[in-house]
């Protein structure tokens, strides 16, 4: 039976690319997901959890003291976000429980930093297997978390304010980059239920 649902959503799936980079469902992700090693996982299920930059994420991973388990966030200060045009300076990047999960699993694997090029050669190989390599590159996670966020919560204008201060990005850039995209039902309703209590 999720066989016959895994064919069916493959033959209507069209694949979803901004800015020369793939937008995943949750159930394409998961896919992808499946034939990466444990550290790629750990890596990729903290990024699409917390939506944080690269080199935030790596930051991260230096000060793990910055997660912060009573809050459920990442709270990055002014050292931790290194691109320039970005307004915001420090943030509290939001995460649900699962997200939280994903955070403290990748702190006890205490992975040592990996390159972007290796990412990049591993996401595609995994997505050789699974969904197809075409745009699929290290930044697609932080994409596919502001996306996801932004579509199950379009309904709560408030939550989206909060959404785009936990990216990183104003309201009005989220906006215009990830609010419009177009989803079946049944992929929001994951993307709802991937969130679910986030903010809360």
């Amino acid at each position: 039976m999720v066989s016959e649902i895994t064919e069916t959503r493959d033959q209507d799936q069209d694949h979803i690319v901004k800015g020369n980079t793939r937008i995943l469902t949750p159930d394409l992700y998961a896919r992808f997901r499946s034939e990466l090693n444990p550290v790629y996982q750990a890596i990729a299920d903290v990024q699409i959890n917390s939506g944080m930059r690269w080199e935030e994420f790596w930051q991260f991973v230096k000060h793990p003291d910055w997660y912060k388990a009573s809050r459920r966030c990442i709270s990055l200060n002014k050292s931790a976000i290194k691109k320039e045009k970005c307004r915001i300076k420090e943030r509290d990047v939001i995460l649900t429980q699962r997200g939280c999960d994903a955070v403290e699993l990748l702190q006890k694997l205490k992975i040592k930093k990996v390159t972007r090029h290796a990412v990049n050669q591993a996401f595609r190989l995994a997505a050789q297997k699974t969904i197809g390599e075409d745009y699929i590159m290290p930044k697609m996670l932080r994409k596919c978390c502001a996306t996801w966020l932004m579509k199950a919560f379009q309904d709560h204008p408030t939550k989206l304010a909060i959404i785009s201060m936990s990216m990183g990005h104003t309201l009005q850039v989220m906006q215009e980059h990830y609010l419009s995209t177009a989803f079946a039902t049944e992929d929001t309703l994951d993307m709802r239920e991937f969130f679910k209590g986030w903010g809360e």
